[in-house]
């Protein structure tokens, strides 16, 4: 235990002086002539725009009549607009504490048509009562579940007594036995009243990002939501009842206890309330580190049962304009009473925080400053954090401002965390007495009842948990008993909006070569604070042999290991602001290593892979664990249905022997492997012809030039020699007579019962009376050249189509239809039918779409293809890491240009009818591989 505080203290040094500036989004704020705000960060790294609107219509906003209504009016909203109701099919929607958010993300194409839909849908709703009775019953059963259940009972009673002047202000404050009278008539009702008080301009907010300009997104907001229908104002300031006297409630120490919980624990949690945001988050990240000197005294108790520093947790919370800061953790089989635990769990708490160091504080400031600059990674998450920092920042919605108010104030986050004082945080933590609440089991509650009442707890169960059982709010619930609840841009600017995200991404990858011919792709991304990193090795998975099948993908992810453990290491001596996750991957022909990094830390990044690469060795602890993932993931991979299925497709379509051992269906892999085989295959990274190099992200922020930053790869990675590039296997297929085909597949069945209790059963199956497997069609794409692009989406559209088909089929498990695209080296895609019941219904399904499809390939269908495919295959085209990806995929190509997966892009966005008419040939029934399984009927 003292090794363990000692490893903490000798890395702090002294952050306080330290300054590093960051690249700020340019994200632009401005006011609707109906004063609503609209924020636009142009993106043209991502191929969606991200559209998010946020209404200040949260828990926060509830009052105890309408407790409930706030959330299903948010479940509600997507249907809002019935006749653009398909636009907001994709509507994504959460109701939190301050706010109500509605996120989709769309194509430039779509833009329109979906800002038109959300408009309406917030000024203008119209609620069927079809979607009313619907959701108002799942919400009512939600709401019961949630009152009756041991998480609803915590949350409400520790929420109704932090929270005592509003506990209905929050998720857990909904009064059950009332919200499950309501009818749909006044269901209605409160949901105009809603709308009417919290839905308008100057009580939401537009936000908007991705590839589109911010002319063209500020015309369509006004537009669409600049002139709504006048409404009277929210009401900002409810006053607390007169009857209803908090500040008569002292209490501060509680002790909750039910049957359920485990008699062998104890949890205690600890709640302040005075601290600000920027020193609640503070005080968070120095008790919440491994090393703080708060967990080391708890630890150092034995007594008090904690296990280890993962069973203390300090965390912030922001909302119903209150900063929290909230410390738990759970004691196990504890040697003293709870009670006196409890005592002795805070008196350590107040203590340990008194004598928090300088030093301490400098660290948690710079883990909070380097967190909040890789939270701004890419545009998506920017607008994620600022529309949560509109709705729980205290500001006027009355009034206008400056425009640079909130988005400076949002920015300024490492301006006011470097003004926040330790003896500021100190004066205010002695200056409050926390809330405290302690979990135990009814019998243990029994044992020592007397203690938790001499000591001043207030007992809480079931019985006086939530607000409406305390007699507090009696008059309150009285009250709520006795009611009786009985287009302004052109066509051209529409249609150039729509090639944005390709013109501004072509010819923006930068090649260079390092001295050894390992070559280096960098494509900038300045909007973004961090840097992903990406090493790929040619080769992949069908270089292993038959024997050795998985070799490769053990190197790779031994290697990875080996970079994250040099990162660790940099990480604890402050060499680097952020322990990033390092991720791997191998497929058919190449591997990558790749990892999202700050900005700033970007040359160590590279040093650590240099180092993991070229200057260590494995050790066979480390390579062992690894092998048994790779192996424990093969059987995984194997037992699955689909899986075999598509083993099977790929040995009776191609002729590549390659292709079939890695698609193999053996379980046992690396059978006969040993440290000595892995060592020997090492010896293969040891190539520079086997290397490439992509980088993409903020380089700038590297403060070092594109030159400079080649140079150092030179000298991390340039005295690697070349012994020979990697040969990418040409695909040849076989000629098929027979199109279907039955496969007999193996069912892998999980029990719950472990092998000891088991004993000797008979190996004999039950007899069900239907048994639902899956098919798998094989569809050959004949056409080449920048064809696949085409094949891909109408193959991901028609699997779309095929779904509703397949929704109309009444049985009790849903079928479900996924894809697998086709590339350069599988040239067949497949869709999958799950749950399959009987092959006909599946033939006479995919015949009947394909008809209606062929002669439904007009120019909306075509608008509507090309959106899906942005949808499903460029929808995280902002995100760094993701992009290293679609250049590593452009370049196993055989032109390898790494800007292929832009060119696709655009190819599509130009391809016209007569194209997607002679690749959908490709699709009709009698030229396609139909797999079935032995047991579908």
């Amino acid at each position: 235990m003292k090794k363990f505080r000692l490893i903490f203290l000798s890395i702090i040094v002294s952050l306080l002086s330290i300054t590093q500036a960051f690249a700020r989004p340019e994200v632009e704020e401005y006011v609707l002539e109906d004063g609503m705000h609209v924020y636009i960060l142009e993106d043209y790294s991502s191929a969606l725009v991200r559209v998010e609107l946020t209404a200040a219509a949260g828990f926060s906003s509830q009052s105890p009549d309408n407790a409930g209504f706030f959330p299903l009016y948010t479940k509600l909203f997507k249907y809002a607009a019935p006749l653009n109701r398909h636009e907001l099919s994709d509507l994504e929607s959460e109701c939190n504490s301050d706010a109500a958010r509605y996120i989709i993300y769309v194509t430039p194409d779509e833009l329109k048509s979906i800002m038109q839909a959300m408009s309406k849908a917030c000024f203008e709703p119209y609620f069927q009562d079809e979607d009313i009775l619907r959701e108002l019953a799942e919400a009512k059963k939600t709401v019961s579940d949630n009152a009756f259940s041991v998480e609803g009972f915590i949350n409400s009673s520790i929420d109704s007594r932090v929270f005592a002047d509003s506990p209905w202000k929050h998720d857990s404050g909904i009064y059950p036995t009332l919200f499950s009278k309501t009818s749909a008539s006044s269901c209605r009702l409160m949901l105009s009243s809603i709308c009417d008080r919290f839905y308008i301009p100057k009580n939401c907010a537009l936000f908007i990002s991705g590839p589109v300009a911010k002319e063209n997104a500020l015309a369509l907001a006004e537009a669409t939501f600049g002139k709504a229908p006048v409404k009277y104002s929210v009401k900002t300031n409810e006053e607390t009842p007169a009857f209803l006297n908090v500040d008569s409630q002292n209490q501060k120490l509680f002790v909750l206890s039910d049957p359920e919980f485990s008699p062998d624990m104890t949890q205690i949690v600890v709640q302040y309330k005075n601290l600000k945001m920027e020193e609640c988050d503070y005080a968070a990240a120095v008790l919440n580190n491994d090393g703080s000197s708060f967990k080391y005294n708890l630890l150092s108790d034995s007594s008090l049962g904690i296990r280890s520093p993962e069973y203390i947790n300090a965390a912030s919370t922001h909302k119903n304009n209150c900063s929290r800061l909230i410390i738990q953790s759970l004691m196990e089989n504890p040697k003293t009473s709870p009670c006196q635990n409890t005592l002795k769990f805070v008196e350590i708490l107040k203590s340990s925080f008194n004598n928090i160091s300088y030093g301490e504080f400098a660290f948690a400031g710079n883990v909070l400053k380097s967190s909040f600059e890789g939270a701004l990674s890419n545009s998506s998450q920017t607008m994620d954090l600022l529309s949560q920092f509109w709705a729980v920042k205290d500001f006027s919605r009355e009034n206008s401002y400056d425009s640079d108010f909130l988005v400076s104030n949002f920015f300024d986050r490492s301006v006011r965390l470097s003004e926040t004082s330790l003896d500021g945080i100190k004066s205010k933590f002695d200056a409050e007495e926390p809330y405290v609440f302690v979990l135990v089991n009814s019998t243990v509650l029994k044992k020592y009842e007397k203690q938790f009442q001499t000591n001043g707890f207030e007992i809480v169960t079931s019985k006086n948990g939530s607000w409406y059982t305390q007699k507090l709010y009696a008059e309150i619930k009285k009250s709520l008993e006795s009611k009786n609840r009985s287009d302004s841009s052109s066509e051209e600017n529409h249609e150039a909006s729509n090639n944005l995200f390709a013109e501004k991404n072509q010819d923006s990858v930068k090649q260079f070569e390092l001295v050894n011919k390992i070559p280096v792709y960098i494509k900038p991304n300045e909007g973004s604070s961090t840097v992903c990193f990406c090493l790929v090795l040619d080769g992949g998975e069908i270089a292993d042999d038959k024997k050795d099948y998985g070799l490769e993908s053990v190197i790779v992810n031994s290697v990875a290991l080996k970079a994250k453990s040099f990162l660790f290491e940099k990480y604890q001596l402050q060499k680097i602001r952020n322990f990033p996750e390092v991720k791997s991957q191998t497929d058919l022909t190449s591997s990558a290593i790749y990892v999202e990094c700050l900005a700033s830390d970007l040359y160590e990044v590279i040093e650590c892979f240099s180092n993991a690469l070229i200057f260590s060795d494995f050790i066979p602890a480390m390579v062992d664990s690894v092998v048994l993932q790779r192996k424990s993931d093969q059987i995984v991979k194997t037992s699955s249905p689909v899986y075999q299925l598509y083993s099977n497709g790929i040995s009776i379509l191609f002729k590549n022997k390659e292709y079939h051992v890695v698609n193999t269906l053996e379980k046992d892999i690396l059978k006969k492997i040993d440290f000595t085989k892995i060592l020997e295959g090492t010896t293969k990274l040891f190539n520079s012809d086997k290397y490439k190099i992509i980088i993409c992200g903020n380089i700038e922020g590297s403060e070092n030039s594109y030159s400079d930053l080649v140079k150092y790869l030179d000298e991390h990675f340039g005295m690697i020699s070349g012994s020979g590039k990697f040969a990418k296997p040409v695909t040849s297929l076989n000629a098929i007579a027979r199109k279907s085909r039955k496969i007999r597949l193996v069912h892998l069945f999980l029990t719950d019962v472990s092998k000891e209790k088991a004993g000797p059963r008979p190996q004999v199956l039950i007899p069900t009376t239907e048994f639902l497997d899956p098919a798998q069609f094989w569809i050959t794409n004949t056409n080449s050249g920048n064809t696949d692009v085409v094949f891909n989406a109408l193959l991901n559209d028609f699997a779309i189509t095929l779904q509703k088909e397949c929704d109309k089929v009444e049985q009790k498990q849903k079928m479900i239809v996924m894809t697998q695209s086709a590339d350069s080296f599988i040239t067949a895609g497949t869709i999958t039918f799950l749950n399959v019941k009987t092959a006909s219904v599946i033939d006479d399904i995919y015949m009947k779409v394909f008809e209606e499809y062929k002669a439904d390939l007009n120019e909306e269908t075509i608008k509507r293809i090309k959106n899906n495919w942005i949808k499903k295959y460029m929808s995280d085209a902002f995100v760094n890491s993701q992009t290293c990806l679609y250049i590593k995929d452009s370049l196993d190509f055989s032109d390898a240009d790494p800007e292929k997966y832009v060119k696709d892009y655009q190819y599509l966005m130009k391809a016209e009818i007569d194209e997607f008419k002679k690749v959908f040939d490709d699709f009709n029934f009698n030229s396609i591989l139909h797999l079935y399984s032995n047991d579908t009927k």
